[in-house]
């Protein structure tokens, strides 16, 4: 198990509601306490982004990406008080990975 062997692991899905989170440290087989970065990018550039992306599937239909935009809006808008959160659409791959890094660096 890698938390066993002190080494940090990045877990990468939908974690933004209080259900979605309490599942998760259900799943979780340790104790260590996990770090949350929420990331935000308007809906023009995630669909610029996906459509040239072959590997995306169901994301790459606009329809289905406004829906979820929606359904989601106000709990991303709502982060949890200690989320980290990045707007990657003002920020590169290497600048939004430095400012995770430095953040969880940080952390007690």
């Amino acid at each position: 198990m890698l938390f066993a062997e002190g080494l940090a692991v990045i877990v990468e899905g939908e974690f933004l509601t209080a259900r979605e989170r309490h599942e998760f440290d259900e799943a979780r087989e340790t104790r260590v306490e996990p770090l949350f970065v929420t990331l935000r990018i308007s809906f023009d550039l995630a669909l610029q982004r996906v459509q040239l992306d072959p590997r995306r599937g169901l994301s790459r239909d606009p329809r289905f990406l406004r829906g979820h935009y929606e359904a989601t809006a106000a709990t991303v808008r709502n982060a949890p008080r200690g989320d980290l959160v990045l707007d990657t659409g003002r920020l590169g791959i290497a600048e939004a990975a430095g400012i995770v890094a430095e953040w969880a660096l940080q952390r007690p």
